[in-house]
């Protein structure tokens, strides 16, 4: 009893905000946490303190009372709470209601860290996990608080969590094959809240039967066929109607149960992993609102199987919507840096889920997220998933991570660090709409970038990279609060705290993050009006300076920066010549600098440049601009005939030397 009371005591001297998620309620039928609530109610009322139950682990309850399987365990934990409902304080906000419990954990710890000593109360693992990840985010790190985690052990002793460099929690008290081996309380399904969605199982080694076509007599290719789905052991006809597309797999119909459609393949892609897959993701309950994993599989009328039953997605991908030219006709105008953080909210809760739940994505790009409004988005082309220990075979290069570029994904198995990237790459792909990380101005390929972990963009001092893309990407990335920028800096810099597999972001620690954002939004949008533009046509504003505004335009510009009293974009004109678009700075004569630099040999007509540093030394030496190529300055040029046909006499090395010092060329 003396050692429960030093533990609990020492957070409660050093004013911890405590808080207890779901799992921690639930273990062992409550038994733990009832021995817990026991020894340590008088210390919680010495030091006047509670602790924190989310309204969102309070909603988890609720559901989980009115679950069969879970019912009488959630009843007794809900007697212990009103017991003890002394030392209990419910809190939650309206930004919760909508998000994961864990979610709701992740963004509490990410905003107070620097304000409350914080400690959680868990039995959930991969959540433990994420807290104490926060501890190397250097915005939170840097002059924080204290973020522990600990658990209740059997007759309520607390345990303390920690992380090591393995990526393995550790508990103090226990030996360390009990923390490599312990199993996650998420998969007992008699104590727990989140063993509603059963999970699939966690693989490392890719199954060593190969993938075999299963021979199909029939496939309906066409609308007005019929075919057929087992519900409730029962047979029942599935009536296909129009076509509303096709790709290399197959094609999807329109059919007579609303809001769903089905999903034919062709002959060549019925395949017993795929079919694996479908019955996996069915059996487990993977489908949900937003995310379009099969439903029921679908037969022909000889019982063979054709293809499956989904939700129906709607809006556009983001490939085609968000990823495009901001003049174009889809790209979503009214939309404001707001919404395209909601966005990335939506696809992070839909991800973490999926996650989980030990689904691999595998082939996470933009065309796999179809796009309504920021709040409502749909996963598609759920059945090329990573399932136990049948692969993905597909992906793009300019999301996969360095360690697995130019390998065969039917090959091996991917594990979630690899969707970690891949999702870093989107969220940044979102809020600079269609713009790689490592794509430069100028400089090597996506992909070698990749490779190397070249992120041009800067941040904080001996980050500056000359191949940063200039302009608008430039002027996004000031806007995005430091904690954004040093969330990305760190994942995709090489050298960066998450830049190494194990040490990636996950999905809820990047919803911990832009919930943050969300929250700081207001405040942000105070002190600049230009953080509601997606594309701002400024650098973000920094205190000291004056702005003014565009003589054109009227938006606000620096001061003394500004040419002719223009912003950026009004100081763009189109070159006459080339019809660029390029600064006014760059025109003369209405001719752009690379036009006006560029001249045609007058012996063998091919066109030449001449730099801004040629044509000073020319200037200052007095000489008339070159009129030849520089091949042909040399007399290795092709001189044998001028524009009109008349042939050239041939001169030598010393001639042409000559000729510059008179100032003839």
């Amino acid at each position: 009893m003396k050692i429960i009371q030093q533990n609990l005591e020492d957070f409660l001297k050093e004013d911890y905000r405590i808080f207890i998620d779901t799992c921690s309620i639930m273990f062992k039928g409550g038994e733990y946490f009832e021995n817990f609530c026991s020894v340590n109610n008088k210390i919680f009322k010495k030091y006047n303190k509670k602790i924190i139950i989310p309204t969102r682990v309070q909603d988890e309850l609720n559901k989980l009372l009115e679950k069969d399987s879970t019912k009488n365990y959630a009843e007794k934990a809900k007697n212990i709470l009103l017991k003890h409902k002394d030392i209990f304080e419910v809190r939650g906000e309206e930004v919760d209601s909508s998000t994961h419990a864990d979610n709701v954990f992740l963004r509490v710890f990410q905003q107070f860290a620097m304000q409350y000593n914080l400690l959680l109360i868990s039995a959930d693992i991969n959540l433990s996990k994420d807290i104490l990840a926060l501890k190397s985010q250097k915005s939170i790190s840097r002059g924080s608080k204290e973020i522990k985690v600990v658990k209740i052990c059997e007759n309520g002793i607390l345990d303390e969590a920690y992380l090591k460099n393995d990526g393995f929690l550790y508990y103090k008290n226990a030996d360390k094959q009990t923390q490599k081996t312990s199993p996650n309380i998420k998969n007992n399904t008699n104590n727990n809240s989140k063993s509603i969605v059963p999970k699939l199982r966690e693989c490392t080694q890719i199954r060593n039967k190969k993938d075999q076509i299963i021979k199909t007599s029939f496939i309906p290719e066409n609308g007005n066929e019929i075919v057929y789905t087992i519900i409730n052991n029962k047979k029942q006809e599935i009536q296909l109607n129009g076509k509303l597309g096709g790709g290399g797999e197959g094609d999807v119909f329109e059919t007579n149960l609303l809001s769903v459609i089905a999903k034919i393949y062709k002959k060549d892609r019925i395949t017993e992993y795929r079919k694996e897959k479908i019955s996996l993701l069915i059996d487990k309950k993977i489908a949900k609102e937003g995310i379009c994993a099969p439903l029921a599989i679908l037969y022909n009328q000889y019982g063979e199987f054709v293809g499956y039953l989904m939700q129906k997605a709607k809006g556009k991908t983001l490939d085609r919507s968000l990823f495009i030219n901001k003049n174009s006709e889809n790209f979503p105008k009214h939309w404001s840096r707001k919404d395209l953080i909601e966005l990335v909210i939506s696809i992070l809760n839909q991800i973490a889920y999926l996650h989980d739940n030990n689904v691999i994505m595998g082939d996470i790009n933009g065309e796999n997220i179809m796009v309504e409004s920021p709040t409502k988005i749909y996963l598609v082309d759920c059945d090329s998933y990573q399932l136990e220990d049948l692969p993905c075979g597909v992906g793009k290069p300019e999301y996969t991570p360095p360690e697995l570029q130019g390998k065969n994904f039917n090959e091996f198995l991917r594990n979630k660090t690899a969707d970690y990237f891949a999702l870093a790459i989107l969220l940044f792909s979102i809020i600079m709409p269609g713009q790689n990380p490592y794509s430069q101005q100028g400089g090597s390929t996506t992909k070698d970038n990749i490779k190397s972990g070249n992120f041009p963009y800067r941040f904080g001092e001996g980050t500056d990279n000359k191949n940063a893309p200039k302009g608008h990407w430039a002027f996004i990335w000031s806007f995005f609060p430091y904690y954004i920028k040093e969330a990305f800096w760190n994942v995709f810099q090489k050298g960066g705290n998450n830049y190494k597999p194990a040490q990636r972001l996950t999905a809820k620690q990047w919803l911990g993050l832009f919930h943050m954002f969300k929250n700081d939004f207001d405040r942000l949008l105070k002190k600049d009006e230009m953080n509601l533009d997606i594309f701002p046509n400024r650098f973000k504003k920094a205190a000291n300076v004056t702005y003014v505004p565009c003589k054109k335009c009227g938006k606000e510009i620096e001061q003394g920066i500004s040419k002719n009293g223009l912003c950026y974009e009004c100081n763009m004109q189109v070159c006459t010549k080339c019809g660029k678009k390029v600064s006014s700075c760059s025109i003369e004569n209405g001719i752009c600098r690379d036009c006006n630099n560029t001249r045609f040999c007058k012996t063998c007509g091919s066109a030449f440049t001449i730099s801004p540093r040629e044509k000073d030394f020319y200037v200052k030496k007095g000489l008339s601009l070159p009129l030849k190529c520089g091949n042909c300055r040399q007399g290795n040029g092709n001189k044998q005939f001028n524009y009109t046909g008349t042939k050239q006499p041939d001169f030598s090395i010393m001639d042409f030397f000559n000729k510059l010092l008179n100032g003839f060329i």
